[in-house]
């Protein structure tokens, strides 16, 4: 196995950090923190890709295609956390949305092009091509990476080529409707300013979480209670994101176990500086996350939270 390009450290950053922008997409308070997050996942996917190249296509290469086909199952999960997120920030309102939707359409055809050279040199791909016949890809079980392998992996790439074009072409790039659903809250403004204190046009995020359940409450003719609302459909999404997110990390991990990798030079730590950086970058995402849920945990937002953040 390459320990430069999927190493233990490298995987720990893409499984942290693919997780923690996920879930920081359904909690996150600003728009600059989302892309203080996805911008280093797409650029280590990117340097990924390129490097992946490289180092498999010149004359010598220096990775073998069973550490191209951990990189493809690595790319996979963070172009799908990237997607996701991508799609969650459409209804804000911030200049940037624009400028991160194209570059995510941008990394996105990127990885097509990394997944489509490999189906192609797939035989010839590596430092090992004889060896490349006794691959395997894994699904819960190992399948021979050829030919169920090279033909589940061409059906795959292009359909999701194809309904990933049709979704762009289609501008169907739209926010989830449960989102649309929430109630929109209206700020009474005192009739007179100086009997109250009037409110600020800036509105905290938590503000706006509490002007959003008085509100709620006194139209519904109820008594607040001191416990507070879940938004079900926060809590479903964050379900599948783990559920879906272990399922990708198992199959990884397990792909590395039964391709029976070459055992690794044992003078040499692991733990080296191309490992140790990777999970560096990983802090800043995961303290976001952790920040976010701390402060909003699984209350319902309004619409006007996620139109207004910026």
């Amino acid at each position: 196995m390459s320990h430069d390009v999927v190493g233990i450290g490298v995987r720990i950053s893409f499984y942290l950090q693919t997780l923690a922008l996920a879930c920081l997409s359904l909690r996150s308070p600003t728009f600059y923190t989302i892309a203080g997050s996805i911008y280093p996942l797409i650029v280590t996917s990117l340097a990924m890709v390129v490097a992946g190249l490289i180092v498999g296509l010149r004359s010598q290469p220096e990775i073998s295609f069973h550490d191209a086909l951990v990189m493809f199952y690595l790319l996979y999960l963070s172009w799908a956390a990237v997607c996701y997120t991508s799609r969650q920030c459409t209804l804000s309102s911030h200049d940037g949305v624009r400028m991160l939707q194209v570059t995510c359409i941008f990394y996105s055809y990127i990885i097509f092009a990394f997944a489509l050279v490999l189906l192609i040199t797939a035989e010839s791909f590596g430092n090992t091509p004889e060896c490349n016949r006794h691959a395997v890809i894994v699904l819960f079980r190992p399948f021979p990476a050829f030919p169920q392998g090279w033909i589940i992996g061409w059906t795959l790439t292009f359909i999701v080529f194809v309904i990933y074009t049709f979704m762009i072409t289609g501008q169907t790039w739209r926010r989830i409707p449960l989102r649309w659903k929430l109630p929109i809250v209206e700020f009474d403004v005192p009739a007179d300013p100086e009997s109250e204190v009037t409110r600020s046009t800036e509105v905290s995020p938590q503000a706006l979480f509490r002007d959003a359940t008085l509100n709620s409450s006194k139209s519904k003719g109820q008594s607040l209670s001191h416990e507070l609302p879940i938004a079900w459909d926060v809590a479903i999404q964050l379900v599948l994101i783990v559920v879906f997110w272990s399922l990708t990390v198992l199959n990884t991990e397990l792909l590395i176990k039964w391709n029976c990798f070459a055992p690794a030079n044992r003078t040499q730590s692991f733990w080296q500086y191309g490992q140790i950086l990777p999970v560096f970058v990983v802090v800043l995402p995961v303290l976001n996350m952790i920040k976010a849920f701390r402060d909003f945990a699984f209350r319902p937002l309004d619409r006007a939270y996620w139109e207004k953040r910026s």
